[in-house]
């Protein structure tokens, strides 16, 4: 099966080309408005001649730090011209756009080196005060997961997933559309389909499931477990129209952990 990362906004002028934008888009495929579902979610962008385009998504995890993926952050840093935005309608030009103090990828994230892509996690930093006491994300227990697979805990799991990225329709003859355009903060549920090592696989073929999933710009954004504000990945890829399923960086795992703990408590 081909696959691909949900590219960031770094990447995102490559794909250009493949979207068929729509002036009726919507974020997160088949899913519905997020309103104030989850305040603790953002949206990434980059600083572009038009206003801010949005690219990613992060989730507040602590007062002054957001969990994103590392191939968002990928040729972005502290003096890029990276954006957060908290509002429901992350727009090119919403005034609730604003720049962050500081943003890391983990080091040993490479799109070179295959073994590497599991270390797809990072962190944007913001100062005190601009997350203006917003609720946050909790991160889970070491290997949460496969705790909770050990006890039959994920045999039917539902995850919800939060993001402003592109829609991908549910039409069962090709072509796919993959549309953009909105930027609007939507929510959906997704079943568990695998875990991996690294990874929770989700299944996000509608036909199967009738729920959703992520595509393309839904880059580090959120899986919660199904009703909590419990973050147990993050967004980095899927199949390449948006419809089979999503593989998504544990934050469970040694590795996620080593790498957070320098930025945030962990419980």
């Amino acid at each position: 099966m081909t696959r691909k990362r949900i590219v960031g906004a770094a990447l995102a002028a490559a794909l250009a080309s493949m979207l068929v934008v729509s002036a009726q888009a919507t974020a997160i495929s088949r899913g519905v408005p997020d309103g104030d579902g989850h305040p603790m979610v953002a949206a990434l962008g980059e600083v572009r001649p038009d206003g801010v385009f949005q690219g990613c998504g992060a989730t507040l995890v602590s007062e002054t730090v957001l969990v994103t993926a590392a191939h968002c952050l990928a040729s972005l840093g502290p003096g890029s011209e990276l954006r957060v935005d908290f509002g429901a309608d992350a727009t090119p030009n919403d005034p609730g756009w604003f720049a962050p103090v500081g943003a890391v990828a983990d080091p040993e994230f490479s799109f070179a080196n295959g073994a590497s892509l599991a270390k797809d996690f990072g962190v944007v930093l913001l100062a005190p005060g601009q997350a203006a006491g917003r609720p946050v994300a909790q991160l889970p227990t070491r290997n949460l997961r496969g705790v909770l697979a050990s006890q039959n805990g994920l045999s039917g799991a539902l995850f919800d997933l939060v993001g402003y990225g592109c829609h991908a329709d549910a039409s069962s003859g090709g072509p796919h559309r993959i549309e953009c355009g909105l930027h609007e903060r939507q929510t959906a549920t997704a079943p568990f389909r695998a875990l991996r090592p690294d990874w929770l696989v989700l299944n996000i073929n509608v036909n199967a499931t009738g729920e959703g999933g992520q595509c393309v710009h839904d880059s580090g954004s959120p899986q919660f477990l199904h009703n909590t504000t419990l973050i147990v990945s993050v967004t980095h890829g899927g199949d390449a129209v948006c419809r089979a399923t999503s593989s998504n960086a544990r934050l469970d795992t040694d590795a996620a952990r080593a790498f957070l703990a320098q930025f945030v408590a962990l419980p």
